[in-house]
């Protein structure tokens, strides 16, 4: 029986290429003792293909049995991690937490109208993610932790969001050894690497500013550098994409990391 398992829509094979958030956060628990893995569409097969993915899916997460199914959801796959969580919720009966950007969005709703889904978390899930997922494991859930929605008696509850973590330094490398199948590298490959957070705007059309808060936030140029080596050595990787919003914003830093490269 596995802890934790977390469900993405990650389209491509390649481990590297894994959304970034649930990797974070299995690099946290795992460094406190709970199990986890990450099982991407990738991995399941082609969802163009309902029936016969949908189907594989559910066989693949009985077989790992969670204890805690954590769903990243987008608005493009919003309802095919529903339909997920309803089979392994009614065959296994395991907790099912959902987040990401259309969980975030839609989180009273999502309770409102889907009982089989017991949990949205909201925001940054870093400082987060242990002590809520952890009193889940211990049979004690802590429903004072930040950013996290539930029912209580018949209503939706919402706490407050987590507050935006100030110094990005202080997060972990991510540990891509938490995907569920074997990396394997092609070092001419680009590797995307995440160097800040969030945007000062307020563009209507765009929904960071409601994730992020419109709080702008890079890594320093001496953490940038410390990722491209230590992907560099692990992988041989040679080519990378520095992904933010609004990375050049910081026309210092961005000076300061070309100079130390």
């Amino acid at each position: 029986m596995l802890d934790v398992l977390f469900i993405t829509p990650t389209a491509t094979t390649n481990p590297l290429k894994e959304s970034l958030g649930p990797v974070l956060l299995s690099t946290i628990l795992r460094r406190e003792g709970i199990g986890t893995e990450i099982l991407s569409f990738a991995r399941i097969g082609d969802p163009t293909d309902y029936a016969s993915f949908f189907e594989k899916a559910v066989a693949m997460i009985l077989e790992k049995k969670p204890r805690i199914l954590s769903m990243y959801t987008r608005c493009d796959c919003y309802h095919i991690m529903l339909r997920l969580a309803e089979r392994a919720k009614a065959d296994l009966g395991c907790i099912v937490v959902f987040a990401g950007p259309q969980a975030d969005i839609t989180a009273v709703e999502t309770l409102e109208e889907i009982p089989w889904v017991d949990y949205i978390c909201r925001g940054e899930g870093e400082t987060t993610v242990y002590p809520f997922f952890s009193s889940l494991l211990r049979g004690e859930p802590d429903l004072s932790v930040d950013g996290v929605v539930y029912r209580s008696e018949g209503e939706i509850k919402v706490n407050p969001r987590p507050e935006l973590i100030r110094d990005l330094d202080t997060l972990p490398i991510p540990d891509y050894s938490v995907v569920s199948h074997e990396i394997v590298v092609d070092p001419k490959a680009c590797f995307s690497i995440d160097v800040g957070r969030g945007c000062p705007f307020g563009c209507t059309y765009c929904s960071t500013k409601t994730f992020w808060g419109r709080k702008y936030r890079l890594k320093s140029p001496k953490r940038i550098l410390e990722e491209l080596q230590h992907f560099h050595d692990m992988y041989g990787i040679s080519y990378f994409a520095f992904e933010h919003d609004m990375f050049t914003m910081n026309r210092a830093q961005v000076i300061e990391i070309c100079r130390l490269i």
